[in-house]
């Protein structure tokens, strides 16, 4: 049988492949099921033994992590932001960049990688200046015990002086 009018008939074949492709590109509430996938992957670079918020506050993490993003090249940047905050597959960022699939997932290894050698050393910044903070309380507790037992030593001198009639000062 034979369309009576044809923009018609055109018009909503078009409209179910534009709902169809639509479907399928949000399959998955939020992501299309990639959310899980990047947070697995991300994890092994900033999980350790204890939490990442308990080791770094969470706007010094911020920083370093833009400064991170900020030391990237436009290529890997615009790469690793496809992949963790756009929550793309590699298979369309392969398409979108003019990349193999095994080049992307290649290059998110090697940027992951980075992420987590930057996030150690951050981390090793932080235990250091712990340490030194550590070392100056205590040098300032010392130095007031200092002054304290200094002043107990000038009373004691004083009230001494002043029992034998001298005129120390």
């Amino acid at each position: 049988r034979r369309p009576s009018i044809l923009a018609t008939f055109l018009g909503k074949i078009t409209r179910h492949l534009a709902i169809d492709r639509w479907r399928s590109r949000n399959r998955y509430k939020r992501g299309g099921g990639e959310i899980v996938l990047a947070l697995d992957e991300l994890e092994e670079c900033i999980a350790d033994e204890q939490s990442l918020e308990k080791v770094v506050e969470r706007k010094q993490l911020t920083l370093v992590f833009n400064r991170f993003l900020e030391s990237l090249p436009e290529t890997e940047r615009r790469i690793f932001l496809c992949r963790y905050w756009y929550l793309e597959s590699t298979i369309s960022i392969a398409k979108c960049c003019g990349f193999s699939d095994t080049k992307v997932r290649s290059m998110l290894h090697r940027i992951r990688k980075k992420l987590r050698t930057a996030m150690e050393k951050e981390k090793r910044k932080s235990r250091e200046e712990e340490k030194r903070l550590k070392e100056r309380k205590l040098a300032l507790q010392n130095a007031e015990k200092a002054i304290a037992a200094a002043e107990e030593l000038a009373e004691a001198i004083i009230a001494l002086a002043r029992g034998t009639g001298e005129d120390i000062l």
